[in-house]
């Protein structure tokens, strides 16, 4: 590891990046005090996830890729309403809630009832 001041390095900063792409290392220094350090990058080797690693785990209907229905495809594009049931769980307490939505936003959330 060598050390190198801000000045050289900016009067032929080439000649700096040459040395730290065959391996050398610098330390920066200003005023005496190191700064930085300047080294080559190594590259990162990510392993491969195993092929089948949630075998099982799942299971995709049939009819995934069918085509959506015409009352969820309207609320999509903006042309309707669509209304669903979402049931909350806080800790101890649950609740279900109905949901209408335009669009992308709700337009009315009521708690009808908890259990």
């Amino acid at each position: 590891m060598q050390t190198v001041t801000v000045d050289e390095i900016q009067r032929d900063p080439l000649k700096y990046l040459n040395q730290v792409e065959a391996g050398e290392i610098f330390v920066i220094v200003q005023a005496d005090k190191p700064i930085a350090e300047l080294r080559p990058i190594t590259p990162v080797r990510r392993q491969l996830r195993p092929f089948g690693l949630c075998d099982g785990e799942f299971t995709v209907c049939d009819d995934f890729d069918a085509p959506l229905p015409e009352d969820i495809l309207n609320v999509f594009e903006g042309r309707g309403k669509f209304s669903w049931i979402r049931i909350f769980s806080h800790g101890s307490s649950v609740a279900i809630a109905d949901y209408q939505m335009t669009c992308a936003t709700i337009s009315a959330i009521q708690i009808t009832k908890y259990i």
